[in-house]
């Protein structure tokens, strides 16, 4: 397991956002929208979680986050 930056990990790739963490998401799109309530743009990119579909977070490009490991 590697501690990457975000920005350098491929679309569609499990990750974990620790090396001990039980959850492990998939990486998806890159979010360029702005904010509607404040008008300042997303710039980052959404972690889908492998197991709840539903539940979705977003990191920007520069949080380390661990790759290359057995799933």
């Amino acid at each position: 397991m590697k501690p990457l930056p975000l920005r350098s990990i491929k679309k569609g790739e499990f990750i974990r956002r620790k090396p001990d963490s039980l959850t492990v998401y998939i990486k998806g799109d890159y979010i360029r929208d702005e904010n509607w309530a404040t008008g300042k743009p997303y710039n980052q990119y959404s972690l889908i979680d492998s197991d709840d579909i539903n539940r979705e977070i977003f990191l920007k490009g520069s949080t380390i986050v661990y790759a290359g490991f057995e799933y």
